[in-house]
């Protein structure tokens, strides 16, 4: 195991994984999304607010990232392949290890009923794409005091 006191993330071809060291005083957020685009744009906004960012690129590989780099947050598209962020969210929710880590899930759906099931999936947010980064920026403020 590694902790992130020394890693950093690098791709691989299913997952990006952690390789160079990280800044123990910054919070960690996992992200979790297959389209390349979305996910290094929310890694450079992210960055811009003083967040590290491990990253995902399925449900499968987020449960096993996220039991291993312990996050101090999850930011989850709800389409995923292999893994469905419901799903996955149900898994982490199960997890001894990350149980406790918000999730937030990222969707283009808005209706009710999306944001009931993420809910019951154990997700604590929902946000409708596309993103409203004051609203991110104030949901991870609400999660993550640095």
């Amino acid at each position: 195991m590694v902790s992130l006191s020394t890693v950093r993330t690098t791709k691989t071809p299913e997952t990006l994984f952690a390789t160079e060291p990280m800044n123990d005083s910054m919070p960690v957020i996992l992200i979790v999304e297959d389209d390349e685009d979305s996910r290094v744009m929310l890694k450079i906004l992210l960055g811009t607010w003083d967040y590290q960012v491990i990253e995902a690129e399925n449900g499968e590989a987020a449960v096993q990232i996220a039991e291993e780099f312990c996050p101090d947050l999850i930011l989850m598209d709800v389409k995923l392949p292999h893994l469905d962020a419901l799903d996955t969210t149900h898994r982490i929710r199960e997890s001894r290890k990350v149980s406790g880590v918000p999730v937030v899930l990222l969707s283009g759906c808005a209706g009710a009923n999306y944001r009931d099931a993420a809910s019951v999936a154990g997700g604590n947010e929902y946000l409708v794409k596309p993103l409203d980064f004051e609203e991110l920026q104030n949901i991870l403020g609400k999660y993550l005091h640095h």
